[in-house]
């Protein structure tokens, strides 16, 4: 009688989470006609969410005994219990077919915004299922190949794709793609439904795809996929390759570990692709054995973004690099055996991004700063003698986050001041005790700041007087005594 009364109960709940199941899909395809419809859609799927949660709790204390049971009613009990314990599961199932159906009505729609958005998921599909990638060389590579115009665009779509649940973050800048948003891509695609650049796209490390029958295609982009050795057969396609907008030959997995290495004649590597009349991206990160760049690389006269991020090996950046006269990002965080920047490179007038700018006589921050006016987020390094290098930090206009590492340098206290608009602040390897009087709160409106790592004891700063800070975060100082209070 019980395992009849549990069919007969299940049996119910089955018809009526059909039924409301069958209306929100059938309101999720006039919500895009109709937006107002949009909360009533809700509600429905949220109860049929907490009937799936009320089932759920109903089956796991089906299964728990009571002390009069006979043996034998506790055995029926738990089969009955183990028999339903599937239903649990139902819940993501119709997550993930209202999740469809969302997203082939994005497809189908004619919108701008969501072409752009379809745009951008349909080239996620060129990497391996299941592997985490990295958040900012996605959206470099969305720049350079036109898919987004600027990184701001590029993190609104990034974003759209996590509410609506099409990706899943798996650290703060990295993610991977839900199997079953991947299976839809590429069934998408197989059946012709969508127009794709993939065909405009040369993936390396995959075999067959690049072949003596297609070499002589024009691509538009070339991605390293999953290829570990950079050399002369690279250097033989990209001579045949003449409209180049974006080139990933660099890292773009979420792994440190992930190993790309440049063969010895890397330098006509370099050549080939400074022939390239269309190149606007070119991401080299976490290649080895690169210890500088050729003088070549100054007829790029189109790159806008250049990542050189975790080039462990690089020790030297050439002065040509200040002809790249449309550079809007560069990255040269993570190369630590560079110790100084390139005389020039506050000529590069359009950077609005600069990572890893080390402090030294051959290029100062005063310079940038005068220079540089549209400079928003700069990193820097401070190494030995860098006493008064900081000096003219402040004059940065447009500048709003800001990044300063310290290396082996003494513990004088730099005079300077900070640039008013600035939002976040991140010190890191504090040499100096003390907090410095151009950290009071006075002149600030700091909604970030971090400091970790270093030798500060934070005693003199008073975190009450900064208002508009949202997000504070203090690790690893050696000389803290005690939380600040709250």
């Amino acid at each position: 009688m019980m395992r009849e009364s549990f069919q007969s109960r299940i049996g119910e709940w089955e018809t009526k989470a059909k039924k409301q199941l069958e209306k929100v899909l059938d309101d999720e395809i006039l919500r895009f006609q109709h937006p107002e419809l949009k909360p009533q859609v809700a509600d429905k799927l949220e109860r049929i969410k907490q009937d799936v949660g009320n089932l759920k709790t109903f089956i796991s204390t089906a299964a728990i005994p009571t002390p009069n049971q006979s043996p034998d009613h506790r055995d029926r009990r738990q089969s009955v219990a183990e028999e339903l314990a599937d239903i649990g599961s139902d819940e993501d199932k119709i997550l993930e077919a209202k999740g469809k159906l969302g997203l082939s009505a994005v497809f189908d729609s004619k919108e701008s915004s969501h072409l752009q958005m379809c745009a951008c998921l349909l080239s996620l599909t060129v990497f391996p299922a299941k592997t985490a990638i990295k958040k900012r060389p996605l959206i470099y590579w969305w720049m350079g190949e036109g898919l987004v115009n600027e990184e701001s665009k590029g993190d609104e779509v990034f974003e759209e794709l996590l509410e609506k649940g099409y990706i899943r973050p798996t650290t703060t800048t990295s993610f991977t793609v839900y199997p079953w948003v991947r299976q839809f891509l590429t069934l998408h695609i197989s059946n012709g439904e969508h127009i794709s650049n993939g065909e405009q796209r040369a993936l390396l490390g995959l075999p067959n795809h690049i072949s003596s029958e297609n070499e002589d295609q024009q691509f538009v982009t070339v991605l390293n996929v999953d290829q570990k050795y950079l050399g002369i057969k690279l250097e033989n396609s990209l001579t045949k390759w003449r409209k180049l907008q974006a080139a990933q030959l660099g890292r773009w997995q979420d792994s440190a570990t992930h190993h790309i290495e440049a063969e010895q004649d890397f330098d006509k590597i370099f050549d080939a692709l400074a022939s390239q009349k269309q190149l606007k991206y070119l991401s080299l990160r976490g290649i080895s054995r690169i210890e500088t760049l050729p003088r070549s690389i100054k007829k790029l006269t189109t790159l806008e973004i250049l990542d050189l991020r975790a080039c462990h090996n690089l020790e030297k950046l050439p002065r040509e690099i200040s002809e790249l006269k449309k550079l809007t990002h560069l990255d040269v965080s993570e190369c630590y055996l560079l110790d100084s920047m390139p005389k020039g490179l506050e000529r590069l007038s359009h950077l609005q991004v600069l990572k890893g700018f080390v402090v030294s006589d051959s290029c100062k921050i005063r310079d940038l700063a005068q220079n540089l006016t549209e400079l928003r987020k700069l990193s820097m390094r401070v190494g030995n003698q860098g006493k008064e290098k900081l000096a003219g930090i402040g004059d940065f206009k447009a500048l709003r986050i800001l990044t300063i590492s310290w290396g082996s340098v003494s513990p004088h206290q730099p005079s300077v001041s900070l640039p008013q608009g600035l939002i976040k602040l991140d010190l890191r390897s504090v040499p100096f005790e003390e907090v410095p009087e151009w950290l009071k709160p006075e002149n600030l409106t700091l909604e970030r700041l971090y400091i970790k790592g270093g030798n500060s004891k934070l005693r003199n700063l008073n975190f009450h007087h900064y208002p508009n800070v949202k997000c504070l975060r203090i690790s690893y100082l050696n000389g803290l005594q005690s939380h600040p209070q709250d």
